[in-house]
């Protein structure tokens, strides 16, 4: 139903060029893409495919939510809510390099790596530090 709200005020018209299908289509598939890692690199986690978890997430905060207050959300908002419940568990999916390059503090280069970020090794090492929780 969040999507489906989404889709139907998007039709009926907004006053921004932004394309949320397109980018919610986009985002959703690069989740996707990413979240199969979770199944490798943590076991014991609950598959967190399509199927069996987002699908379900989706009809569980629609009911949580209720049709009226889904509806008293703007385009904005409801772009926001569900890149937020596709994205949410994101986090958790490492390949197999990126768990071996944290369990060993080993460097992880991959050239081209749409996950890794500008300086990812330096800003993580000094976010552990200054939240007391140093891996030295």
């Amino acid at each position: 139903m969040l999507i489906s709200v989404l889709a139907e005020k998007v039709q009926s018209g907004t006053n921004t060029d932004f394309n949320c299908i397109f980018e919610l289509e986009r985002f959703c598939q690069r989740v996707k893409q990413d979240i199969e890692y979770i199944r490798f690199s943590f076991t014991e986690y609950t598959p967190h495919d399509e199927e069996y978890y987002l699908r379900p997430l989706f009809h569980l905060a629609s009911q949580r939510l209720g049709h009226r207050v889904i509806w008293e959300l703007n385009v904005t908002e409801l772009f926001l809510r569900n890149c937020a419940l596709y994205g949410h568990y994101w986090g958790v999916s490492v390949s197999d390099s990126e768990k071996q390059a944290i369990i060993t503090r080993q460097p992880h280069e991959v050239e081209n790596s749409p996950s890794k970020l500008v300086n990812e090794r330096a800003r993580f090492y000094n976010f552990t530090r200054e939240h007391g929780y140093p891996l030295d």
